[in-house]
């Protein structure tokens, strides 16, 4: 994730807020995803659902999780998972009996 500053002269810089991958620093974090959606909200970026291309395999792995990272602190931002990944699979479109919406991808988020 990045942050905007902005300097004395006015202008917007990027600030990496988090890495990449923090996964090395046995921090758990999303998986890096195409189609994903985002919002921000409360002080906390969302992100949700999308998927994962394994290249190697040149196959996708269908994303039903979402995550949060609180933006608007001090502290080091944390990602904690809100709700899914256990499912996974390809999108059916139904969802029908489930709490969390089933594997999609190109959608959209809004904050209300």
């Amino acid at each position: 994730g990045c942050n905007i500053d902005e300097e004395a002269s006015g202008q917007a810089i990027w600030d990496q807020v988090l890495p990449t991958d923090n996964s090395a620093d046995g921090i758990d974090s999303p998986a890096i995803r195409y189609s994903s959606a985002a919002v921000y909200h409360d002080d906390h970026v969302y992100i949700t659902h999308g998927y994962l291309y394994a290249h190697e395999s040149g196959s996708p792995t269908w994303l039903d999780d979402t995550w949060r990272v609180l933006v608007d602190t001090v502290a080091e931002p944390r990602w904690q998972r809100v709700a899914g990944g256990e499912g996974g699979g390809a999108p059916d479109g139904t969802g029908r009996g489930q709490l969390v919406p089933p594997a999609r991808f190109g959608h959209a988020l809004t904050s209300l």
